[in-house]
C-alpha cells in the first residue's frame, strides 16, 4: 500500500505572503503577488473562508481595475488562469481601448500603452503617483454634487414655507396640538421627499427689441466672429422671424448692415487709438506682400507693427496698401502710421527684409526714414534669406 504524505484534497502554497495592500505598488500585479497576497491572508486567519479572502483581495483589485469589470470577469474566470504566475493579473474588460477612446482624455493613449507594457514579463513602466487630472475632475464631480443637493435643499426649503403659509392659519393652531411629523431614515433624509429640477424657464419672454439699431447693437459680436455682411443681415432677419415679428418694421438691408459695420470699426479703431500706451522706445517692424483677392484683383499692403518694453506683444498699427513696392513708397506708409500713433519721437531701431528695396544705400526704405527722423537708428536686418543665396546663384 503506498503511504501518501499530503491529502489530494487540499492546495499546497510555498513561500512568504505579502503584507502590503495590492493597491499600493508601483506596477499593476501579477498573479504571482496576488497568490502571495492570498497566501498571507489565509496565514493571518485560518479559519476565514476562502470565499471572503478571494472577496478582500477583489476589493483591493477595485481600485485599479474599477468595480464593475473586476466581478464580471471573476465570474468567468476560474483558478486555472492562476497556473502561470509570471503574467499579469488582468481584470480589465476586453473592450478597454474603447472605453478609454470614449474618455475623450488627451492621456488614454498613454494609459493603453501602459497597460500594454504592464502585460509584458518583465514588465516595463512603473505608477508614479496620482493622475493628477483625473483627481481634479473628480473635485470637481464631488463640488457639483455638493452644489446640486445644497441647490435641492434649498428649493424643498423655500416650498415648505409656501405651503405652511398658504395652507395653514398659525392663529387657529393650539399650543397643545402637535404637527405632523415626516418619516425619515437613518440618514435624516425625507423619504416622500422628491428632488425637482434646480430651475425652470418659462418657454417664451418678452423682449424688447429696437427697430433701428438692431445691427449696431449686434455689429460688434458679428465683426468678432467674422461674420460677412450677408450672413449678418441673414441671423437678425431668422431672428425677428423666429419671434414672429415683420421684417418690413426693422431697419434691415445688406447695405445698412454695411454702412453700420463700418462706422463700428471706424469707432472701435479710434477706441484702440487713444488707449494705448506707446512704449518709450519702440522697434519699427514692416514688410510689403503682393495680395491675390479672391476676384482675381492684386493689391500692394504693407503690415506695419511696434514693439518694445514693456508691451509684451507687438502692436499691430495697421495694413495699408501701397501704389508699389519702393522703398519711396514703403517708407511714406510707415511714417504716415507712425504719425498717426504718435510713436516718431520714439523709434530707436527698425526690422526688415534684406532687399533692395529696403536696405539701399540712396533709396533703401530705411535710409529714407532715417532721413526723415534726423537720426540713425538700429538696423535689424532679418538675416532669413540670406541662407538662400547660394542655391539661387549655382
Amino acid at each position: 500500500m503506498k503511504r501518501s504524505l499530503r491529502n489530494n484534497n487540499e492546495d499546497w502554497l510555498l513561500g512568504s505572503g505579502l503584507e502590503r495592500s495590492l493597491e499600493h505598488g508601483s506596477k499593476l500585479p501579477m498573479k504571482r503577488v496576488v497568490m502571495k497576497k492570498f497566501f498571507y491572508l489565509r496565514q493571518k486567519d485560518k479559519n476565514k473562508p476562502t470565499r471572503d479572502v478571494c472577496k478582500k483581495i477583489l476589493e483591493e483589485l477595485v481600485l485599479l481595475f474599477g468595480a464593475k469589470p473586476i466581478y464580471q470577469c471573476y465570474q468567468k474566470r476560474n483558478v486555472s488562469t492562476f497556473f502561470s504566475l509570471d503574467q499579469l493579473c488582468d481584470f480589465s474588460p476586453p473592450d478597454t481601448l474603447e472605453q478609454l477612446k470614449s474618455t475623450r482624455l488627451q492621456t488614454w493613449t498613454e494609459d493603453y500603452e501602459f497597460l500594454r507594457c504592464q502585460r509584458m514579463f518583465p514588465q516595463i513602466g512603473c505608477i508614479n503617483g496620482l493622475d493628477r487630472s483625473l483627481v481634479k475632475r473628480n473635485k470637481r464631480i464631488a463640488l457639483r454634487s455638493e452644489v446640486n443637493q445644497s441647490t435641492d435643499s434649498r428649493t424643498r426649503l423655500s416650498r415648505l414655507t409656501t405651503s405652511n403659509s398658504n395652507n395653514i392659519d398659525v392663529a387657529e393652531i393650539s399650543t397643545d396640538e402637535e404637527l405632523p411629523v415626516r418619516e425619515e431614515n437613518e440618514r435624516g433624509e425625507d423619504k416622500d421627499f422628491r428632488p425637482t429640477s434646480r430651475c425652470s424657464r418659462p418657454n417664451s419672454a418678452m423682449l424688447e427689441v429696437p427697430t433701428k439699431n438692431l445691427t449696431a447693437i449686434t455689429g460688434a459680436v458679428a465683426l468678432s466672429r467674422g461674420l460677412s455682411v450677408r450672413d449678418h443681415t441673414a441671423i437678425q432677419a431668422s431672428f425677428i422671424t423666429g419671434a414672429n415679428g415683420d421684417v418690413n418694421d426693422f431697419s434691415l438691408s445688406v447695405s445698412t448692415t454695411w454702412r453700420h459695420n463700418r462706422v463700428l470699426r471706424k469707432e472701435t479703431a479710434e477706441q484702440i487709438l487713444k488707449s494705448w500706451n506707446k512704449p518709450p522706445f519702440c522697434i519699427v517692424h514692416y514688410d510689403s506682400k503682393l495680395i491675390k483677392y479672391i476676384s482675381g484683383l492684386t493689391d500692394d499692403r504693407i503690415a506695419v507693427l511696434i514693439s518694445g518694453h514693456p508691451q509684451k506683444t507687438p502692436k499691430l498699427l495697421g495694413i495699408p496698401n501701397i501704389p508699389d513696392s519702393t522703398g519711396d513708397s514703403q517708407h511714406k506708409a510707415v511714417f504716415k502710421l507712425l504719425e498717426e500713433w504718435k510713436t516718431i519721437d520714439n523709434i530707436v531701431g527698425a526690422v526688415f527684409d534684406t532687399t533692395s528695396s529696403n536696405s539701399g544705400r540712396w533709396k533703401g526704405s530705411v535710409t529714407l526714414i532715417e532721413r526723415r527722423l534726423n537720426h540713425p537708428i538700429l538696423w535689424l536686418a532679418c538675416r532669413h534669406h540670406v541662407y538662400e543665396l547660394h542655391i539661387k546663384r549655382r
